[in-house]
């Protein structure tokens, strides 16, 4: 069985929690739908949901409760967000190259200026204007911007000197301009991108942590919920064997084979269990509030009073581990690992982007364009003096030229697309910063944080290794105590065994049966104990070789 945690859907490693939700709802539902129609039909519910008396229980293997924590639990469903909103972050930063801007511009205007020259034309100048404009523009990955603009411009005034009344323009410009040493080059205008995506990366790896930690904190709560119920049974059975004494030692003392004090003795035996059995209840009441708070059972059709019933067992036999290879895998799983080495490379980047800071800004910029011009000839002094009653402009050579200019603003566009009037501009511009500090600040800020960085990735790499070593000495450690245990809890069978016998001959104490009572319970527990401990070393031993995960199939 595979289960799935959601992240983010820009990745096709994120398969979709729906997955989850189905199997989840597959399992439950029929079980809670049939434990209403046999609790209708007076029948105890067997298997899912079960209804013992007036109490619901819910048999829970390890993995069922891992997918319902997965399911419900809050912090990793807002842990689930951030590669998402990551994902936002690294389609802005790829926009602002890749994503054209569009812009618009119309306007109108009309003024009436008095003149203070007789080369304006008139005494008061008047003009009317209607402006046009549109453009795109595009900035690419090498730092450059391009833009295309169109500008259409109709005027209209009363000025004597102006030809064309209205006149219209029509202007298409291409324009470049490029850094040629800061902020030039695609390896140094794309590191925000990269950035962007290794902080992505960074999100998911940071969920991979939190839904470990989850499936860790989940199989030692229902490790501890085992321990919890069987350590009650084990103190239920010590109560049932006092109580049995207590009958046995009466009759005994009643035969008059034991003095009466025996009675006490067996009295206070039975109180000390039964206070020992509310102990145990109050531990089991607490583990199992705890992985009920971990699986968020809330968030479920369930019974607030639901009882929850582990079925799975605990391992019992001994695990072949090699430090060896557990230091490989949790080098090569850990998110941590991970999460460092993309943290390097973040500051590599801002290294190279601090040194790039520190160049002079030489940009190139140039453009070229195309221009139309139309509208209809004015009595302007160029058109209405005549020299022998000859006009003006015949004798500049312009009359022709100006009349071919005559029409409206198809006319313009016209005369602009003919490409007969083109214009271009090329240069540079240069500018210098003097002393440059807080540049030469930021770089060695920058060159500090990549210094900090890598010796951190050491660091972790270390307590990594410390860790995967600790616990292989811990799983060692833990067996040697069960097997230790098991030979005890054999042996104190068996000195109980010989002192109810012997209590029965006459030759033991009530005192001697009582204490081989009590430390045949307590090698039970101790046992059972041990056992529990070997099977959550076990759970740290996945999470410290970043396993932990690939145990229940969960893709991230």
């Amino acid at each position: 069985m595979s289960t799935t945690v959601y992240a983010a859907p820009t990745h096709r490693s994120f398969r979709p929690i729906a997955l989850l939700i189905a199997v989840l709802s597959l399992w439950l539902a029929p079980h809670l739908s049939a434990q209403a129609a046999k609790a209708a039909a007076g029948e105890n519910v067997q298997g899912g949901v079960q209804a013992e008396g007036s109490t619901a229980t819910l048999p829970l293997t390890l993995q069922q409760g891992v997918i319902l924590a997965l399911h419900n639990n809050m912090e990793i469903k807002v842990e689930r967000l951030t590669p998402l909103i990551r994902a936002e972050d690294v389609r802005k930063e790829a926009g602002a190259f890749f994503s054209p801007r569009l812009g618009f511009e119309a306007s109108a205007d009309r003024s009436q200026r008095p003149s203070g020259s007789v080369l304006a034309g008139a005494d008061v100048l008047e003009s009317q204007n209607v402006d046009v404009n549109t453009g795109i523009s595009v900035r690419s990955i090498t730092g450059g911007v391009v833009s295309v603009d169109f500008r259409n411009k109709r005027l209209e005034t009363n000025s004597v000197f102006q030809i064309f009344d209205p006149q219209y323009t029509a202007e298409l410009a291409l324009t470049l301009s490029h850094p040629l040493l800061k902020n030039f080059g695609i390896d140094l205008n794309s590191a925000r991108i990269k950035v962007a995506q290794n902080n992505l990366e960074l999100s998911k790896q940071q969920l991979t942590v939190a839904v470990s930690n989850l499936v860790a904190d989940v199989q030692q709560a229902y490790w501890d919920l085992v321990l919890a119920i069987n350590d009650l049974a084990a103190r239920r059975r010590a109560l049932e064997v006092a109580q049995h004494l207590e009958r046995r030692t009466a009759d005994l003392v009643a035969k008059g084979r034991l003095p009466a004090l025996a009675t006490l003795q067996a009295n206070a035996t039975v109180l000390e269990r039964d206070i020992d059995l509310q102990a145990g209840e109050h531990a089991l009441e607490n583990a199992e509030q705890r992985l009920k708070a971990l699986l968020n059972l809330e968030q479920t059709p369930l019974p607030a009073d639901l009882v929850i019933l582990p079925t799975d067992v605990p391992v019992s036999e001994p695990r072949t581990i090699s430090v060896e290879e557990g230091i490989k895998q949790a080098l090569a799983n850990r998110p941590e690992v991970s999460q460092a080495k993309l943290d390097q490379e973040n500051k590599r980047l801002g290294v190279a982007l601090a040194k790039n800071q520190r160049l002079p800004e030489l940009n190139f910029v140039g453009s070229v364009g195309l221009s139309g011009l139309s509208g209809t000839l004015t009595e302007s002094p160029f058109t209405t003096i005549t020299i022998g009653g000859v006009p003006l402009d015949t004798f500049l050579g312009t009359a022709q030229d100006l009349r071919s200019f005559e029409g409206g603003y198809g006319d313009a566009l016209g005369k602009m697309l003919s490409g007969d009037f083109l214009s271009y501009r090329v240069g540079v511009t240069v500018s210098i910063p003097l002393g440059n500090q807080v540049a030469r600040s930021e770089l060695a800020k920058a060159r500090l944080e990549a210094e900090k960085a890598k010796a951190f990735a050491q660091v972790i790499e270390q307590r990594i290794v410390l860790e995967v070593e600790r616990v292989a000495r811990g799983l060692k450690s833990t067996w040697r105590a069960i097997e230790g245990v098991q030979a005890l809890r054999t042996l104190a069978q068996r000195q109980l065994e010989m002192a109810q016998d012997g209590l029965e001959l006459g030759v033991s104490s009530v005192t001697d049966v009582i204490e081989a009572q009590k430390n045949f319970t307590l090698a039970q527990r101790d046992e059972l104990r041990a056992i529990i401990e070997y099977n959550k070393m076990l759970i740290l031993w996945e999470k410290a070789t970043g396993t932990v995960l690939a145990r229940f199939n969960i893709a991230l």
